[in-house]
């Protein structure tokens, strides 16, 4: 369908124009779910300490990237999009939802070092998005 496909943050820095879809950590082996539906034990992104490469506090479990070692900040992911949409869009107004799950993922089992520095990645994020918003009345 036209789909650039990108696996890490290199392959999303690379990308210039077009549509793209970013994978950036999957399991190998999903297993069923209770309901019968597949899914995988954590597909999920890192954290933001963890892609940073910060030690985290011996309280909580140690990361394993399952060989998935770049990948992108979500400052990075936000800032491709509004480049890759604007391309698309010239001048015309579009939205972008840019959301931060890992705050929530974090907090749940109270790893607060996860909670803040997620937080610090979303903020940024929106800086990002409000430095572009700043160049255009129109969003």
């Amino acid at each position: 369908l036209g789909y650039q496909y990108v696996t890490n943050a290199a392959e999303l820095r690379g990308l210039s124009s077009g549509n793209a879809v970013g994978f950036f950590k999957y399991s190998a082996s999903p297993a069923p779910a209770s309901n019968g539906i597949t899914t995988a034990s954590d597909v999920n992104m890192d954290v933001a300490y963890d892609k940073l490469g910060f030690p985290r506090p011996a309280s909580e479990p140690q990361p394993n990237f399952q060989g998935f070692t770049d990948q992108p900040m979500l400052e990075l992911m936000t800032d491709k999009a509004i480049q890759l949409l604007s391309n698309s869009f010239g001048q015309a107004p579009f939205i972008l939802m840019v959301e931060a799950s890992s705050i929530d993922k974090q907090a749940h089992p109270n790893h607060m070092s996860g909670v803040i520095w997620d937080t610090i990645e979303f903020d940024r994020a929106v800086g990002v998005a409000r430095r572009f918003a700043a160049r255009r009345s129109d969003t």
